[in-house]
């Protein structure tokens, strides 16, 4: 029996069914697609405004003497002039900076829980200036405090250490009935680098909250919009997650400068100036030879640090545009491996460890012995300095073929999960290095895969948290691979 012939209104119907559906699965896109740019776009607000923190947080701590609030401890400092030139800077930091709404300074005590404060930016501020809301009586709120005032910092993981060691930012955004505020640190170093106190900045983040209301409310006008809005959403997604990788690059690497400048730079000169002026001092005294003699070591010192600061730089540049000169010859790679060893030991016996290595005899390579030389010590040095004394590293060598494999394992610290993707990028450090190694700028990972790259190899990396990391490379090591992967000066 043959099929029933559909009926123009049964098409119809099926026609109004599938447009229906299409319809209602282009909402759903369009929803999810615009649900996925509203957090985007929430995401990328507060990155910015916390990014802009830590700037303003790390140049405002680098106004601030250190010797100054070592002077301020008690109520009775309050009459000093170095608490009136330390108030007077903080006061022009607020006025300086956009929306900030409040600076002060605290330093640790014997709680690690409780810090002091030692001034506030309206620590001078007359009782009208004091009094906000015009009543004619000073509330608690309102009243500045003064120094050793403790504040309990029990909730606030940022002010207990990290604040200490590098600019930081809180993580929430704080609302009350004054408005909207997030907070920023940085610490504020003496001659010798060590943060003796930390300069807290409140930002006024009433913007980001009113800019996140208006994107919420087109959101939801939005809704309305099906089709080609989703495809439009989609496409815009697509374009806001490319810029903002781009974007957290250049802020990472902006910031990786920022804190090179401030810091790692800062020492040398630091050690400069020290000289400078003490050498100032004893011009005319018998004691004036003597004095060179003493701070000519100081100076060399610190022309060495940045010296070494400057070649990483340098060197890091010269990856990131033309790539590094491989220069091969014939050498025996268990030989340079004991002879770096031994480059290590003074180090290794300072932190009481200990170094095995396993390595296959009369390994002859055709190869750069100085690059994998910089190579090695770049692991080794990782590996000693993030972990605890007493600790043993090993490195193990095999041939397999026409290449060769060494891995340096250590027993440290370990990386964070959350941190493997990221750690051969420029500027990038583990977010538990600094607890360990505040000097580190984040450049010798990349340098070491830039290297590699340029001599046809690789390198990858295995890591536990608090149970050690081991870094694996290979490269070609036979003259026929090398010529073939390898573009040479």
């Amino acid at each position: 029996m043959p099929n029933p012939p559909v009926s123009f209104n049964a098409r119809g119907n099926r026609a109004q069914s599938i447009t229906v559906i299409l319809l209602v699965l282009a909402a759903v896109i369009t929803v999810t697609t615009l649900m996925l740019l509203f957090m985007r776009g929430r995401e990328f607000m507060e990155f910015e405004l916390k990014q802009r923190l830590r700037s303003v947080a790390a140049v405002a701590a680098s106004q601030i003497d250190a010797e100054d609030v070592a002077r301020i401890n008690t109520r009775a400092d309050t009459t000093g002039p170095a608490f009136r030139e330390v108030v007077q800077r903080m006061k022009g930091i607020m006025k300086n900076a956009v929306d900030v709404s409040s600076v002060y300074i605290m330093r640790k005590t014997e709680d690690p829980n409780t810090l002091a404060f030692v001034a506030d930016a309206i620590s001078l501020d007359s009782f009208r200036e004091l009094d906000t809301n015009g009543d004619g009586v000073l509330q608690p709120d309102e009243e500045a405090p003064q120094p050793g005032d403790p504040y309990d910092v029990s909730a606030l993981p940022e002010l207990r250490e990290l604040s200490f060691l590098g600019p930081a930012v809180d993580e929430g955004i704080n609302s009350d009935q004054w408005g909207t505020v997030i907070s920023g640190y940085a610490p504020i170093r003496d001659a010798k680098g060590e943060a003796k106190a930390i300069l807290g900045i409140d930002m006024n983040a009433d913007d980001y909250v009113r800019l996140s209301g208006s994107v919420f409310s087109s959101f939801l006008f939005l809704l309305l919009l099906v089709g080609a809005t989703s495809i439009a959403g989609g496409i815009a997604l697509l374009l806001l997650e490319r810029k903002m990788t781009m974007y957290q690059q250049l802020e990472r690497e902006r910031m990786g400068l920022l804190l090179l400048a401030s810091h790692q730079l800062g020492e040398p000169l630091t050690i400069f100036k020290y000289s400078a002026e003490a050498l100032q001092d004893e011009l005319g005294s018998s004691q004036l030879k003597d004095a060179v003699k003493d701070h000519i070591a100081s100076l060399n010192e610190g022309v060495y640090r940045m010296n070494n600061i400057l070649n990483v730089m340098k060197q890091a540049a010269k990856i990131e545009e033309q790539g590094v000169e491989v220069h091969p010859a014939w050498f025996y790679m268990d030989a340079l491996i004991r002879d770096v060893r031994v480059a290590c030991e003074p180090y290794l016996r300072r932190r009481e460890q200990t170094m095995d290595i396993a390595v296959e005899g009369d390994m002859r390579a055709w190869t750069d012995s100085h690059l994998v030389t910089s190579i090695l010590m770049e692991l080794l040095d990782n590996a000693m300095g993030y972990s605890p004394k007493g600790t043993l590293i090993t490195v193990k060598a095999e041939r397999l073929r026409n290449r060769v494999r060494i891995a340096v394992r250590d027993h440290g610290y370990g990386i964070p999960p959350a941190d493997l993707p990221r750690l051969f990028t420029k500027f990038v450090r583990g977010t538990n290095a600094r607890l360990h190694r505040p000097d580190g700028n984040g450049l010798g990972l990349f340098i070491v895969q830039g290297i590699l790259r340029c001599m046809g190899g690789r390198i990858w990396l295995e890591s536990d948290a608090e149970q050690g990391t081991t870094f694996t490379f290979e490269l070609p090591v036979e003259p026929e691979e090398v010529k073939r992967e390898v573009k040479m000066a």
